[in-house]
C-alpha cells in the first residue's frame, strides 16, 4: 500500500523503521551529550561512539568493531509522500414635328394651316400619323395592358409578369425579383440585409476583414484558425466540451509533421493525472501519458490539502515544519 515517506534532506529529523550502511566513521554523532541515538542499526561497518557516548541502540545482526552499551528494545516509524405616363393633347394646340405621346380630342377644324401629320418612332420601325384622320394608338404587349382614362394613358403590368416562385410578400434574404417576359435574364433585388436580420447561409467566405461584436458559436465538427499570433481575452479555455468518453485532453507542440509533444489530462482506466507525451497527432482522439507531471502540496498555502486528489505515486508534499514527503 503506497504512503507518504519522508524524504531526508539537510536540517531535517529522521524517524527511520530501518537503516542499512556499509559504514559509519567514527564521530558521526547525534543528540546530546555525543550520544548515537538511532534504533536499531545494521551494518557491517565500525560504530566508534565518541568518548563517554552512551545509549548506543541496536537490534539485529551486527559485524564490526563496537565499543558502548546496546539495547535491542525501540522502534521507529516510516512516512509518505507521495458577428406612368400621363398627358392630353388639344385641338387648340400647336404641335411641331416630332414623337408624342397621350390622348386626342377634336375634329381638327382648328388644325388649318397647321401640321397635320405626326411622326412618330420606336425602338424599330417609324410611321406617320395624321392628325386628322388617324388615331394614335397606344399599344400593349405581353403581360403589359395601355389603359387611357381622362386624358391620361395608364400602363399596368399583369399579375404573371413577374414569376411566383422568385416574389412574396415574405420574401427572405437572398430572393430576387426575377422578370420571366419581357426583360428575360434580368433580375433586381427586393430586400437587403438589414442590421436586425437573421440569415442563413449554405455557405460563407469572407476575403476581408469581419467584426463579431456579439457571441460566435461554431457547431462543426473541426475549426481551423490560421493565425501568427492569437490573443484571448478569457481567462479559462474549456476542452473536451461535448466529447465522447474517454474524457481526456491536452495541448499538442506540433513539430513540423501534425504532430509532436503534449501535455495531456488523462482520464481513463480511473488514472485522472496530467502527464507528457512526446508524439501525439493534431487529430488524435485519445492519447495516453508515458510520464505523468509531480503535483506539489504545500501545506502553508491554505488552499492545498493532504486530498485524496493527490495522493498518486511520485506526488510531493511538504508540511509546515518544512519537512519533505513522497507518495511511494
Amino acid at each position: 500500500m503506497a504512503v507518504w515517506k519522508k524524504i531526508i534532506v539537510s536540517g531535517s529529523s529522521a524517524h527511520l523503521a530501518n537503516l542499512d550502511v556499509d559504514s559509519l566513521s567514527s564521530g558521526v554523532v547525534t543528540g546530546a551529550d555525543g550520544n548515537l541515538t538511532t534504533t536499531p542499526i545494521n551494518g557491517t561497518g565500525n560504530i566508534v561512539a565518541t568518548t563517554n557516548a552512551t545509549d548506543l541502540i541496536h537490534s539485529g545482526s551486527f559485524s564490526g568493531s563496537f565499543e558502548g552499551s546496546v539495547r535491542s528494545t525501540d522502534t521507529i516509524a516510516t512516512g509518505t509522500f507521495d458577428g406612368s405616363f400621363d398627358g392630353t393633347v388639344r385641338s387648340s394646340d400647336t404641335v411641331a414635328s416630332g414623337s408624342f405621346s397621350g390622348s386626342f380630342q377634336g375634329d381638327g377644324s382648328q388644325l388649318t394651316g397647321l401640321v397635320t401629320d405626326l411622326r412618330i418612332s420606336g425602338s424599330t420601325g417609324a410611321d406617320t400619323v395624321s392628325l386628322l384622320t388617324d388615331d394614335l394608338t397606344f399599344a400593349a404587349g405581353t403581360n403589359l395592358s395601355a389603359v387611357v382614362t381622362d386624358n391620361t394613358v395608364t400602363y399596368k403590368l399583369d399579375a404573371t409578369f413577374v414569376s411566383a416562385s422568385s416574389i412574396g410578400t415574405n420574401t427572405t434574404q437572398g430572393s430576387a425579383l426575377l422578370i420571366t417576359n419581357g426583360v428575360s435574364g434580368s433580375a433586381i433585388t427586393i430586400k437587403d440585409l438589414g442590421a436586425t436580420d437573421s440569415p442563413e447561409f449554405a455557405g460563407l467566405t469572407v476575403t476581408g476583414n469581419a467584426t463579431v461584436d456579439g457571441d460566435l458559436t461554431v457547431n462543426g465538427t473541426l475549426t481551423t484558425l490560421n493565425t501568427t499570433n492569437t490573443e484571448i481575452k478569457d481567462k479559462f479555455i474549456l476542452l473536451n466540451s461535448g466529447s465522447s468518453n474517454p474524457d481526456e485532453g491536452g495541448l499538442i507542440i506540433d513539430e513540423g509533421s501534425g504532430a509532436g509533444h503534449a501535455l495531456i489530462y488523462e482520464a481513463d482506466a480511473g488514472i485522472q493525472r496530467w502527464g507528457f507525451n512526446p508524439s501525439v497527432a493534431t487529430n488524435a482522439t485519445t492519447a495516453n501519458a508515458t510520464a505523468f507531471a509531480a503535483a506539489v502540496i504545500d501545506l502553508n498555502n491554505g488552499n492545498h490539502s493532504d486530498s485524496a486528489e493527490y495522493q498518486k505515486r511520485g506526488n510531493i508534499k511538504i508540511d509546515v515544519t518544512d519537512d519533505i514527503w513522497i507518495y511511494t
